[in-house]
Parts: C-alpha cells; sequence; structure tokens
C-alpha cells in the first residue's frame, strides 16, 4: 500500500454518494494519498441525480474550491462514471467530457446480452474513448449475479491498442477484475488501475482489497498507474 499515492473511483452526494467531496479529499489525506479522483455517475442505471453536462460544470467549480482551500496537501481530479449503452456508445455527449481529467466507462444495463454482443459493445466503447478506464469489467457481483460473457483475449487486445486501462475493483462483493484475469490482462500488455469504488469515507480503504486481489494475478508496481505520480 506504501507504493499506492491515490484512487480515481469515487462517488459523493453528488450522485449515490454519502458525502461531500471535501469529506472525501480530507479522508483520502488521511491515507496519505497525493491525489482523489470523484467520479459520480453519468447515465440512466437509476441513480439519482446523476450527472449531465450542467451539474458537471457545477461540480467542476467546486472541486477548484476545494483544491484551493486544500493548498495542494492532496490534489482532487475530475472524473465521471458513465454507463455505456448496448450499442457501445456512451450516455451523455462527447462535448461535455472534454474539460475531465480522466474517464470511467461501466456496463450497468443489459447483462445477459450475447458474447458477440457484449465484446462489441465493449470494445466500441473503448475504441471511441481511448485513454478511459473499464470499470468493474465482468460485471460479476458475488454470490448475486454471475460475469456477463466477453471474449476477454478481444476486450484485452482492445484496451492495449487504444492506450485504455482496465480496474481491479476493491468493492468486496466485485473484486473485478479476479485474480485469473489480472493475469491474463498483464500477459496481454494491458495497463491496470485499483479502484476503491467508495461511496464514503469508510470506503476509501476497500483499494487494499483491490491491492491483494491484483497481486493474486501477479501484479507489480510498474502494472498499476495507482503507483505512477503522474497518472496519465
Amino acid at each position: 500500500m506504501k507504493d499506492v499515492l491515490g484512487n480515481l473511483h469515487t462517488h459523493t452526494n453528488w450522485s449515490d454518494g454519502s458525502s461531500s467531496i471535501e469529506e472525501m479529499a480530507l479522508a483520502a489525506e488521511k491515507l496519505g494519498w497525493k491525489y482523489l479522483g470523484i467520479s459520480d455517475h453519468v447515465g440512466t442505471i437509476g441513480i439519482v441525480h446523476p450527472l449531465d453536462s450542467k451539474r458537471l460544470k457545477k461540480q467542476k467549480e467546486e472541486i477548484k474550491k476545494v483544491n484551493k482551500k486544500l493548498d495542494g496537501r492532496i490534489n482532487v481530479l475530475q472524473g465521471a462514471e458513465i454507463d455505456i449503452n448496448k450499442d457501445g456508445s456512451l450516455a451523455i455527449e462527447a462535448k461535455a467530457l472534454k474539460g475531465l481529467d480522466f474517464r470511467i466507462l461501466s456496463v450497468h444495463s443489459a447483462f445477459k446480452m450475447p458474447k458477440e454482443d457484449m465484446t462489441k459493445r465493449i470494445c466500441k466503447a473503448l475504441e471511441e474513448n481511448p485513454g478511459s478506464i473499464l470499470a468493474h469489467p465482468s460485471g460479476r457481483l458475488i454470490y448475486q449475479r454471475e460475469p456477463y460473457a466477453v471474449n476477454w483475449r478481444k476486450v484485452f487486445a482492445t484496451a492495449k491498442k487504444t492506450n485504455s486501462i482496465l480496474e481491479v475493483n476493491g468493492m468486496p462483493n466485485r473484486l473485478d477484475l479476479k485474480d485469473t484475469l489480472v493475469r491474463e490482462a498483464i500477459e496481454a500488455g494491458c495497463k491496470l488501475v485499483l479502484g476503491a469504488d467508495a461511496h464514503s469515507p469508510g470506503q476509501l480503504h476497500f483499494l487494499k482489497y483491490a491491492l491483494t486481489t491484483a497481486r493474486r494475478g501477479w501484479a507489480e508496481k510498474k502494472d498499476l498507474i495507482n503507483c505512477r505520480k503522474i497518472i496519465f
């Protein structure tokens, strides 16, 4: 954990989190992190008050105020967790994303699509949004929902080609990518990111579960963008 400099997958009360941006940032500072990425939800998955282009702009202003108040003690970045539609498009217009520091793309619907269709859906999203993070890539919820059918060889190849990043999600009911897929992703030359998927200050420690899962897949410091001073 001493090599980990921050977390990008964080939700606040701007969508379905319980705390403010400042409260999450202060909790991350106590963990010794150098940065915290805010990635509230954009899309139509039933989240209360999902962000749209107007709310993203308002949130950006609040993040600027928080960064000014924290005076460099920790750097708060603005991202968004954006739904991938069934056809591989995103649930918000591209121009609304231009001011973000990073983008997280997620499948939150239509989990039972045929394998070929789901693979095309994910690969199209990565191809049209290079450099993005693919969150909880298999969609599994342990003891609740099976992973969706995906051709991982194609997804990993697309991620590498588009300079996209695969998440190892630390929520205890996700741990996604799982360890064996972490190993396959590394062998395919993919970059990985640890994600706490935190919805409250107390959940920031979920990052340690992501780290443990990544280590089980033989990930090293060089494989994880959380260990880089310059993330992108």
